[in-house]
């Protein structure tokens, strides 16, 4: 399921493929360098988003916040300046750029991040990434340009169920990727994004080239 970024290049691409005046074949060229250009800086972004989350830490801090900013990696200890991580040669490990220190992320048996180690002349301080209550994300949404007005999130079991009146409602699976889920029946990603106080305000459903937003009432 291609990310909304890619599949957005595409149509475009598809559109001046059609254009029948004689720019067209330069305006192609020009284009398909370009989206070459940005492909791996779009998959460096979503990578990068796996990491994202706040962790909880016994030690000289009480958590870490990793989040994105501009396609990059960014992390920040309550009562200090963030620093830029950026990656080094080994797997899911960043140099913490302000403070020269190591940021190693380290995997469950799933494969989603659960710690971050960090090496700061010499010591080890492990710190462990919170989890999401799933009724953090519980509610119903004022959709925009969706083909249903309100859709709602349920808690199902361990875990969550999207309902969308019309179209039909199906489990949310975990992905590795803090705060985004995936529905299967439509193949669907829904993606919670948080205000400046960790707060679930609105949800973003990428399917099928579209981009569907709702509010959080």
């Amino acid at each position: 399921f291609p990310s909304h970024d890619i599949w957005a290049s595409l149509v475009i691409l598809e559109k001046f493929s059609n254009q029948p005046n004689k720019n067209r074949l330069k305006k192609m060229k020009k284009l398909s360098i370009f989206f070459l250009l940005a492909f791996p800086i779009l998959l460096q972004a979503q990578d990068l988003r796996k990491y994202v989350g706040t962790y909880a830490m016994v030690g000289p801090y009480q958590k870490i916040e990793i989040k994105v900013e501009n396609g990059a990696l960014y992390g920040l200890a309550d009562g200090s300046d963030g620093s830029k991580l950026e990656k080094t040669q080994n797997p899911d490990e960043f140099l913490v750029v302000a403070y020269g220190a190591t940021a190693k992320f380290t995997k469950n048996a799933k494969g989603l991040i659960t710690q971050v180690i960090l090496t700061v002349q010499g010591e080890n301080y492990t710190a462990t990434r919170k989890d999401p209550n799933p009724t953090d994300y519980a509610g119903d949404y004022q959709m925009s340009g969706a083909p249903f007005d309100v859709l709602t999130i349920s808690p199902d079991g361990n875990g969550l169920k999207a309902i969308a009146p019309g179209v039909g409602e199906g489990p949310l699976q975990d992905t590795e990727i803090y705060d985004e889920f995936f529905e299967a029946n439509n193949g669907a990603t829904i993606r919670f994004t948080r205000d400046e106080k960790g707060i679930v305000r609105r949800v973003i459903i990428l399917v099928q080239g579209m981009e569907l937003i709702g509010e959080k009432k």
